[in-house]
């Protein structure tokens, strides 16, 4: 298969026992529900600091930008556990479950050759350029409104910090959002390597692997994860899709590396013998 990198030699990267990208990622989100509920609660600030309110209308934007975010928040991390907890039922009982996804892709040990190596980029130029957009669009409407006095400065501290820390959740974290999603791989004909951020790798052998399923949201291609685990290690990963690979990018073309991803299962299937399970699930209503 000419469009992978071939490579004789795996990165120096050790095994990283007990290492789980999506937990990681799972985290990451938490922290994104907590970061827009910080901002809601910097608007209200704002709201106080810059206007003298009535008590009917403070408590009316109190119930706006404080109640109701934190509402929405507790939810998505209740939501959030539960489909966890699901998920992880649904993976404890893969090897013993007879949820094969159909139709299957064929078993073929030839589509790939083996040694190559998918290696992921993040392109930092195109970010820092972005983040100075941003920075911009924060910073430079306050300094025109209200002048680059200490007075206006300080009027405007709360509003300017949930900006910054908006920007710092939605942007600033992309770099590490990527290498957990969408991670680089090497194979051979051994088995399977695949590398994510600071030097973590998480390797498998193909004669040791117990399940190979997809999992995530019927209703939802792009939630959509492969997971192939040896009962001690697991690597996951999704199939590519433009939004969500906007800075972290293949060293291939686009083509090829969707091409490598279709082909994929059918290796995986070949090499070990296991059939592809659906573990998927409806997707919860709000989330």
């Amino acid at each position: 298969m000419r469009q992978v990198q071939q490579q004789s030699e795996q990165p120096e990267q050790r095994q990283t026992k007990g290492f789980d990208a999506f937990q990681v990622w799972y985290a990451y989100r938490h922290i994104n529900y907590a970061v827009l509920y910080f901002f809601f609660l910097t608007l209200l600030l704002t709201m106080i600091n810059n206007t003298i309110l009535s008590y009917f209308v403070f408590f009316a934007w109190l119930l706006l930008l404080f109640l109701i975010p934190l509402g929405i928040v507790i939810y998505l991390h209740i939501r959030s556990f539960q489909v966890q907890k699901r998920i992880d039922f649904l993976r404890s009982s893969a090897p013993h479950t007879q949820r094969i996804l159909e139709p299957q892709p064929l078993p073929d040990a030839h589509v790939l050759h083996p040694p190559l190596i998918v290696r992921m980029r993040f392109h930092w130029f195109a970010w820092l350029s972005g983040l100075l957009v941003w920075l911009g669009l924060v910073f430079i409407p306050l300094i025109t409104q209200f002048g680059p006095t200490i007075a206006g400065f300080f009027l405007n501290l709360p509003l300017g910090l949930g900006l910054l820390v908006l920007l710092l959740a939605l942007y600033v974290l992309d770099p590490f959002r990527g290498p957990l999603l969408y991670p680089s791989f090497t194979i051979t004909e051994s088995g399977i390597t695949a590398h994510y951020l600071w030097h973590r790798a998480v390797t498998i052998r193909w004669d040791e692997v117990r399940y190979f399923a997809l999992t995530g949201y019927k209703t939802n291609a792009a939630t959509e994860t492969y997971e192939l685990s040896d009962g001690t290690h697991t690597i996951r990963w999704r199939n590519p899709f433009s939004h969500n690979l906007s800075f972290y990018k293949p060293t291939m073309s686009r083509e090829e590396y969707e091409r490598f991803f279709r082909d994929l299962p059918a290796f995986i299937r070949a090499k070990t013998g296991r059939p592809l399970l659906d573990l998927r699930f409806q997707k919860f209503f709000l989330w």
